[in-house]
């Protein structure tokens, strides 16, 4: 079931997306930029929307200043996609108020996707560190302490994996 909500929800991302820069393409357009730089335009503000929100919340940005400066960046990107579907039809306020709001949701769902999985990862981490706890503390001690086993080759030692390599690189020779 998880499978098919984060399939229906990267399918409505996508669509919004997609929806938004087309408005955003199109307004270029007609307001004088040359083809390539119509089309080029609202990718520049999605991506470095979409590129923030990732580096925010898979943990890519150093704490302080950095996260504000990350926060302020998606900020600033959010609000020309929205501001650009919204006065992609000043004649209809309807129309603008519609296109303003699929960026609005096509992010909102992002986040909630990339947050969603951030959520299920951190308590996994969690079950397995309460596993853990809960072991014998001599148990643990043992686990760590315990050597790698080692094999002597000729007048040397080496750990297990080593000395098959070294092995096959003799036969090979």
């Amino acid at each position: 079931m998880k499978l098919a909500t984060d399939i229906f929800t990267i399918v409505i991302t996508l669509a919004g997306f997609a929806v938004s820069y087309t408005t955003q393409a199109f307004l270029a357009a007609h307001h004088g930029f040359f083809f390539w730089e119509a089309w080029l335009w609202p990718g520049i503000a999605d991506a470095a929307a979409l590129a923030m929100i990732l580096r925010l919340h898979f943990g890519l940005v150093r704490t302080g200043w950095y996260t504000v400066e990350a926060w302020a960046v998606f900020a600033l990107a959010a609000a020309i996609m929205v501001a650009a579907n919204v006065t992609a039809d000043v004649h209809d306020p309807l129309n603008g108020a519609m296109h303003g709001v699929v960026p609005i949701v096509a992010m909102a769902v992002w986040h909630v996707l990339i947050h969603g999985r951030q959520e299920a990862r951190t308590e996994t981490q969690t079950e397995a560190r309460t596993r853990t706890e809960r072991a014998p503390r001599i148990a643990r001690t043992k686990a760590r302490r315990r050597p790698e086993p080692r094999v002597v080759v000729g007048d040397r030692s080496y750990s297990a994996g080593h000395a098959r390599k070294l092995r096959a690189q003799e036969k090979a020779a």
